[in-house]
């Protein structure tokens, strides 16, 4: 599903959700500024893949992604998203929440949407 859609339909919802917008360098350095923690992800995939990870540390920003676990300057966390030639049309930007579930866990929801043979989704 795309998540983008998906959270605009949240939003209009007055459901609470991470904020999230279309992608921009400057929207990943202000989640980071905002959150400590970011997402970027492409609007339509499953299971974490393609998305990037960043978070802010002590000594400068931890990056993780498919394969990639590393501790990177604000600099080059940068080159990097640069070199991926990310879509703004096509990825998103999340602000990381802080999450608590069962016996400290981080739980993971996820909500499934039907329309009605009207083409409305209903609550």
């Amino acid at each position: 599903a795309d998540k983008w859609h998906t959270h605009k339909i949240l939003a209009a919802a007055n459901v609470r959700t991470p904020a999230t917008t279309l992608y921009s360098k400057d929207a990943v350095f202000h989640a980071l500024d905002v959150a400590g923690v970011c997402f970027v992800k492409p609007r339509v995939a499953s299971q974490g893949k393609g998305q990037v990870v960043l978070n802010r540390t002590a000594t400068g920003l931890r990056l993780r992604t498919d394969g990639l676990d590393l501790d990177v300057s604000s600099n080059t966390a940068a080159a990097y998203l640069d070199s991926l030639n990310l879509s703004p049309s096509g990825v998103i930007v999340q602000e990381g929440i802080a999450c608590a579930g069962p016996r400290g866990r981080a739980t993971d929801i996820r909500c499934v949407f039907q329309r009605d043979g009207e083409g409305k989704i209903r609550g």
